[in-house]
């Protein structure tokens, strides 16, 4: 009896061991899946984490875009303002040093029948009276800040002044005068600058109607008999 007791407790020890050694072969699975589910959040995170310092990156470029505009900006009111008031100053320091002001000068003058886009459309010397309205274009160069006056005369006499307030380097201005059917003669305008010197002039001749007839260049030509 004594011996039987001993095998069966060897052969227990002996298989002791083997069964705690071979673990469950589902267990080590689902901890290599747990393992790879793991990494690909690691993953997922790293790339959320790349894509807001690159959002971040694009936002503070922007912001410095924006910056670098809003300078400009400021820079391009500063030239404007500049530009508008230099006149003044320059006007100001002449009269305080006795000097007046620039007399400039007139680089265009024409009588013309209209104008279009801020240019004479025709350049005439003669009218008919019946044409009605006559216009006066001149270009003005070097005369910013000044008043300019177009002086109108008809035979000698003045019968309007129109004044403009020039502000820039190069200045296109006109004016107009409506021609009353007997208007006929010698008119002619007068370009006087801010000191009142007159620094161009030029005259349309206004003929009867029956005397002259205006062809499609705006020139003043002879009926055909």
């Amino acid at each position: 009896m004594k011996t039987t007791t001993i095998l069966i407790t060897a052969g227990l020890l002996a298989f002791g061991p083997l069964a705690q050694a071979a673990p469950p072969e589902g267990g080590m699975m689902e901890r290599g899946e747990m393992m790879q589910e793991r990494e690909g959040m690691q993953e997922e995170r790293a790339e959320m984490m790349q894509e807001r310092t690159e959002s971040m990156h694009e936002r503070a470029e922007t912001m410095e875009e924006r910056g670098e505009m809003m300078q400009e900006r400021a820079r391009t009111d500063e030239r404007t303002q500049e530009q508008q008031h230099m006149p003044q100053q320059e006007m100001a320091e002449g009269e305080a040093h006795g000097m007046g002001m620039s007399r400039g000068e007139v680089a265009r003058a024409a009588f013309a029948t209209a104008i279009e886009d801020r240019e004479p459309v025709d350049k005439v010397e003669k009218l008919p009276a019946d044409h009605q309205k006559v216009y006066f274009f001149t270009e003005l160069r070097d005369m910013a800040g000044q008043t300019v006056t177009h002086r109108w005369e008809h035979d000698g006499k003045v019968q309007a002044e129109v004044k403009f307030n020039v502000k820039g380097p190069r200045w296109r201005v006109w004016s107009s005068k409506n021609l009353p059917t007997d208007a006929t003669g010698e008119w002619k305008v007068s370009v006087v600058n801010g000191n009142g010197e007159v620094i161009a002039e030029d005259v349309v001749n206004i003929t009867p109607p029956e005397a002259a007839d205006l062809d499609t260049t705006g020139t003043a030509t002879n009926p055909a008999p």
